[in-house]
């Protein structure tokens, strides 16, 4: 399937999901970033109706309201990007209770007009399958190789974490910032928006994009997206 010159939209918390495409399509489609925030009423997504894309590509789609997912005309693709729990070969169940809660909030995709659904990881196939999901394929995540990619030039930091800070992942992190030389830049999952008005590292504002990267994108377009001719059925879970 080509998708030369087609409009494409990605809808995703874009802190989180943007290097999944970066500036790699811009050659080959016009193209909409849209940030996702949690409990946004459908308005926010206006301007997303309104750019009529020919495929969406969503980012955890189940976060965004469903009328707006049922209003859109074009190709409607659904990447889960969370962990969930994994049947072992030797008949064990490997889970956590934040697998749990995360494949739990998942399941609401059932009620979702995607024609595709696609997790990152094989891993939980054999437990998705089990609880009635036969998703369209599993992709690990591509990379924006464009913007991230190796660069010729001297290791600054010893440590980055991206990420809400909670007091969960302070008690992990505190003696690694005591340790190391360590730059975490804290988004929330409202969108990473400090009172200052930009992206906040630890509360302070950071004066501007730290991933971009120059050049024209190479016309890639066509590999990166082989995965959709993959058919989507979806099932009731099993009890």
């Amino acid at each position: 399937m080509s998708i030369s010159t087609k409009r494409v939209a990605f809808i995703g918390q874009t802190e989180y999901f943007r290097c999944h495409y970066e500036t790699d399509l811009d050659a080959d489609c016009t193209v909409f970033e849209k940030h996702l925030v949690w409990d946004a009423p459908s308005s926010w997504y206006d301007d997303l109706l309104e750019f009529n894309a020919d495929i969406n590509i969503f980012f955890r789609g189940d976060l965004v309201p469903l009328p707006v997912v049922e209003a859109l005309k074009g190709l409607r693709v659904s990447y889960s990007t969370e962990p969930f729990p994994k049947l072992l070969n030797d008949g064990g169940f490997d889970y956590t209770l934040d697998s749990l809660g995360r494949f739990e909030q998942f399941s609401r995709i059932q009620k979702y007009p995607f024609e595709y659904v696609l997790h990152y990881d094989e891993a939980s196939k054999s437990f998705l399958e089990n609880q009635g999901f036969e998703l369209s394929g599993y992709v690990p995540l591509p990379i924006a190789t464009e913007a991230y990619r190796p660069v010729e030039a001297p290791r600054a930091r010893d440590v980055l974490f991206l990420g809400r800070s909670t007091a969960h992942r302070e008690r992990h992190l505190g003696q690694l910032k005591l340790d190391f030389d360590t730059f975490h830049i804290a988004a929330d999952r409202h969108g990473g928006i400090s009172p200052g008005g930009g992206p906040s590292c630890e509360g302070r504002p950071l004066p501007g994009p730290l991933h971009r990267a120059s050049g024209t994108p190479p016309r890639a377009a066509q590999a990166r997206f082989r995965y959709l001719p993959y058919r989507a059925r979806l099932a009731a879970p099993r009890s």
